[in-house]
C-alpha cells in the first residue's frame, strides 16, 4: 500500500505566516486547495503539482524534514469533500471558537464571511481588528528577529469582549481572522478554511 501524507498545524503556518515568496508556499497552498486535511499520497502530490513522481517525492522528503508534513498512520483514508459553498465556509469559521463566534475580513476591514455576531457587532470589530493587526504588524517588521514561521497574532478586548486577530496572508493578500473567546485552531477545520480561500479567490 503506498504511503500517504498529511500537512501539519506548522506547515499550515509557514504557508500563511507572511507574505514572502517563496516557491514552498505556493506549492503547500496547491497542497490545500486539493487536499485539506485530507491525506495523500506521493503521486497524487505529483499529479497535484505537475511534477514527475521522483520531484513529488524529493518535496515530501523537505516538507518531512521541516516539519511540514507528515506520514498519516490513520487506518482508513478520509473521505474528504472540499468546502465549496460560503455557508459550508461558515460553518468552518464558527468551529474555529470554542464559542463558535469569529470573522474573516480581507486588509480593507471588508467581511467575508462571519458567525455568531450580528451585522453591526461584526463590522465594528473587523474595523478595530484590521486597524489593530496593522499597527502590530508594523512593529513585527521591526523587530530584528521576527519569528516568521509563527502566526502574528494580537488581542482584542473591551468589557467582556475577548478575542484574538490573526493576519493570515494566501499569496500576496492578507486577511484578518477574528476569533472570538476561545480559539481552536489547530484542528481540520483550519487547514480546510485555507483550502476553501485558495480555491476561491486564488493565491497571488
Amino acid at each position: 500500500m503506498n504511503k500517504q501524507y498529511k500537512l501539519t498545524y506548522n506547515g499550515l503556518v509557514f504557508a500563511i505566516a507572511s507574505s514572502d515568496y517563496v516557491s514552498q508556499r505556493l506549492q503547500l497552498f496547491k497542497l490545500l486547495a486539493h487536499f485539506g486535511h485530507a491525506a495523500a499520497t506521493v503521486d497524487q502530490i505529483s499529479s497535484c503539482l505537475g511534477v514527475s513522481v521522483d520531484s513529488a517525492g524529493q518535496f515530501v522528503e523537505n516538507l518531512i524534514n521541516s516539519g511540514f508534513i507528515q506520514l498519516d498512520e490513520s487506518p482508513e483514508s478520509i473521505d474528504q469533500k472540499n468546502i465549496d459553498a460560503p455557508n459550508e465556509f461558515e460553518m468552518l469559521l464558527e468551529a474555529l471558537s470554542i464559542n463558535g463566534k469569529a470573522i474573516l475580513a480581507d486588509a480593507h476591514g471588508l467581511i467575508i464571511a462571519a458567525s455568531g455576531y450580528s451585522k453591526s457587532d461584526s463590522d465594528y470589530i473587523a474595523a478595530i481588528a484590521t486597524n489593530l493587526v496593522a499597527i502590530s504588524e508594523q512593529a513585527k517588521s521591526r523587530t530584528k528577529n521576527p519569528v516568521d514561521k509563527h502566526l502574528w497574532n494580537t488581542g482584542l478586548s473591551w468589557g467582556a469582549f475577548r478575542a484574538l486577530c490573526v493576519s493570515v496572508h494566501i499569496g500576496t493578500r492578507q486577511y484578518i481572522l477574528v476569533v472570538g473567546g476561545l480559539p481552536n485552531l489547530e484542528g481540520d477545520e483550519f487547514l480546510d478554511a485555507v483550502g476553501f480561500l485558495v480555491r476561491r479567490y486564488g493565491c497571488g
